[in-house]
């Protein structure tokens, strides 16, 4: 697909185009403000028509039962005006919130409490959806939004669906292989993780507790006790262990 030049990838441009992109970013471009009437008109009602439900401005979840919650957070640059960015996550229902409190979903908060997170792109891979100089191309970009959001919808979230499927295939392995991929900026096919590598593992190490799957949550938490420097989690770490044995 060819994308206007405002959706091609930063290191795909000129020079010029780069020096270009940025004016429009900060001094050019419409503002969030001036996009959320084309939100609420034509990317809301096909969320709504796809089972969210909105948390807030920026957040809607999908609870898929009987335990997966998909969430989309749209969030405006706070640093270059004139772009935004969504994100996509995969909480679970049973899974306490990071400060240790029951689910609740209003209480859930994307970039902490997902066991996994992911960018949604433009066709190319570009993460950033640029807010348009006018209203024509504002427009335009909602259009390429809600193509990006059934593309990501169909290959991403469909992941989740079936639980306890895929995570009850997740273990020890899966984890130090993820860690590798993270450390070369990479990502698995779920994506990223959720917070952090040691909360990722305390939590998928709860999903196999939940399933009555013992040995491999015990595996889990004996290697995050022998590879993380826990702080504060190493008591949660210790706990669930302690009720395993």
């Amino acid at each position: 697909m060819d994308l206007p030049v405002r959706f091609q990838c930063y290191e795909e441009l000129s020079e010029s185009q780069k020096e270009e992109r940025y004016h429009n970013f900060h001094f050019v471009n419409l503002k969030g403000t001036d996009l959320k009437p084309l939100l609420r008109d034509k990317f809301r009602p096909v969320l709504k028509t796809s089972g969210f439900g909105r948390i807030s401005d920026s957040l809607a979840i999908r609870v898929v039962e009987p335990h997966y919650v998909h969430c989309l957070q749209l969030t405006f640059s706070s640093k270059q005006a004139g772009r935004f960015f969504v994100r996509g996550g995969i909480a679970l229902d049973f899974l306490p919130l990071s400060k240790g409190s029951e689910f609740t979903p209003k209480g859930l908060r994307l970039d902490t409490d997902c066991l996994f997170t992911k960018d949604m792109t433009l066709p190319n891979g570009n993460p950033e959806f640029d807010n348009g100089t006018d209203l024509a191309e504002a427009d335009q970009t909602i259009d390429y939004l809600v193509s990006s959001f059934r593309d990501f919808d169909r290959d991403y979230f469909s992941r989740f669906v079936h639980f306890p499927s895929p995570l009850d295939s997740l273990g020890v392995d899966f984890v130090r292989n993820f860690a590798s991929l993270i450390a070369r900026n990479s990502a698995s096919e779920y994506g990223t993780w959720g917070a952090t590598e040691k909360l990722f593992t305390l939590r998928l190490a709860m999903v196999h507790v939940f399933l009555g799957n013992t040995s491999p949550s015990r595996q889990l938490l004996e290697y995050g006790l022998a590879n993380y420097e826990l702080l504060g989690l190493k008591t949660r770490y210790e706990q669930l262990l302690r009720e395993l044995l």
